[in-house]
């Protein structure tokens, strides 16, 4: 019974480190987006200026739809990955307290 109650607390306490990577996580996102997006404004106001697309952009407005797209695509695929990971550890609690209960 008391190895039980140790994996019981184990579980829980994997659950709340999980809690803080995911908040370390949001932060994460922010610069997912953010730091393309600075490099695609410069790049594209490089690419704009050589190429003289001018007061339109282009470049600007194309890298920043790239950046946006790819930086969706990392987000997407990390949440999945934590979602899934999540579920794992509830689910290993949920059968721990049965187990118990």
């Amino acid at each position: 019974m008391e190895s039980e109650n140790s994996k019981l607390v184990e579980l829980k306490k994997k659950q709340e480190s999980f809690r803080t990577r995911l908040f370390l996580m949001m932060i994460e996102i922010a610069f997912v987006f953010a730091v393309p997006a600075a490099i695609a404004v410069f790049a594209g106001k490089k690419l704009d200026s050589v190429y003289g697309s001018g007061q339109d952009s282009k470049f600007s407005i194309i890298l920043l739809v790239i950046s946006f797209v790819i930086s969706w695509i990392i987000v997407i695929i990390r949440f999945r990955r934590a979602t899934k990971a999540l579920k794992n550890i509830s689910k290993d609690i949920e059968k721990e307290k049965h187990r118990n209960g």
